[in-house]
């Protein structure tokens, strides 16, 4: 981060900055110029259902940032160096299949404080029934995908 060398993440906070309940900002402790790069793992589980897995979500970055999955970037803020305000958030929906997924967050801060602010969920479309193979969204209570149970999502 900023000087390359690994530093806490705290929360952070500024009026500037634009909310992405129930998720918060979060940056170094103390901020200098430089690029910040973000790391988060997540696992999806091996349904015993076939269903279809996306991950879904937004986030923002003072002053701008890039979003990459597993190396690929998949969204980037707008506005220039105004990514922490709402419009400039960005969005991303993207596919993901059974096991690790490395998501990164590189932002980079020319000046003044820096931040990110990241919300997303994983969805998943399970077949109603194997042999209609009709869709309905995971959320639906009568409706869900059985997953290993040796597996979890972070």
């Amino acid at each position: 981060m900023g000087n390359g060398a690994a530093q806490a993440v705290s929360n952070v906070s500024n009026p500037a900055w634009g909310a992405a309940a129930p998720a918060g900002w979060v940056g170094p402790a103390t901020p200098s110029t430089g690029t910040y790069i973000y790391k988060l793992t997540i696992v999806v589980p091996k349904c015993v259902i076939g269903g279809k897995v996306s991950l879904k979500g937004r986030f923002g970055a003072d002053n701008s940032g890039q979003l990459s999955i597993g190396g690929n970037v998949v969204a980037s803020t707008a506005g220039g160096n105004l990514g922490f305000q709402v419009p400039n958030f960005a969005s991303f929906s993207v596919p993901v299949g059974a096991g690790t997924h490395t998501i990164e967050v590189r932002v980079t801060n020319p000046h003044g404080p820096t931040g990110m602010i990241l919300q997303g969920a994983l969805l998943t479309d399970c077949p109603r029934s194997p042999e209609l193979g009709a869709a309905a969204r995971s959320s639906d209570d009568a409706v869900a995908c059985r997953c290993e149970a040796d597996k979890a999502s972070v």
